[in-house]
């Protein structure tokens, strides 16, 4: 399930982009985290949502850092 929502929001544009990162991180680091916290059970929303910011800024702080020709 995390895997076919992941295609989804990338296939469908409903993730965001940040542009000088060249990175996509939404549609990676969402449907992971949601299928996770849906196979612990119990995770509070804030949790969630904490894993969620660290997720997409340890993305986008990958992507910024990349010295590699990026391009979309």
């Amino acid at each position: 399930a995390a895997m076919v929502n992941a295609y989804q929001m990338h296939a469908l544009e409903f993730d965001c982009v940040h542009e000088a990162a060249v990175v996509h991180a939404m549609s990676a680091v969402l449907p992971c985290l949601v299928g996770w916290a849906e196979r612990e059970g119990g995770i509070p929303g804030e949790r969630l949502l904490r894993a969620v910011v660290a997720g997409i800024d340890v993305a986008a702080t990958l992507g910024l850092c990349s010295r590699a020709p990026m391009r979309f």
